[in-house]
């Protein structure tokens, strides 16, 4: 799967109380030979304090469709996981190609590079 796949996987809260299957970006570069992949979390809870990491996915977007989303939605740069590929679901869409300058923008962010 190539960078900015959006698939479903199960994503577990932060304290691991539980986990809850959710959309998901690609935010690795494919890499056949691994079992691995990276992904950062997708919620559809838009709280109207976005951090600077936080990407929104606005249904009003034309290219909105593209993504697989069935509402508005944010990716949290911030909540990222490696995991293998044979746990996610599937691949349900893509970010719309005029973000990715936006997803790599907001990693350098989180990474502070």
């Amino acid at each position: 799967m190539k960078k900015g796949a959006i698939v479903l996987t199960t994503f577990p809260f932060t304290d691991f109380s539980s986990v809850k299957r959710r959309p998901a970006i690609i935010i690795s570069f494919e890499n056949e030979g691994k079992k691995d992949v990276i992904i950062a979390f997708i919620s559809s809870v838009v709280q109207t304090n976005l951090t600077p990491t936080d990407l929104l996915l606005s249904e009003d977007e034309s290219n909105f469709m593209e993504t697989g989303l069935h509402k508005t939605s944010v990716i949290k740069f911030d909540k990222i996981m490696t995991i293998e590929k044979d746990l996610l679901t599937g691949e349900i869409g893509k970010l719309p190609a005029k973000l990715l300058p936006e997803m790599d923008k907001k990693l350098k962010m989180v990474f502070g590079l």
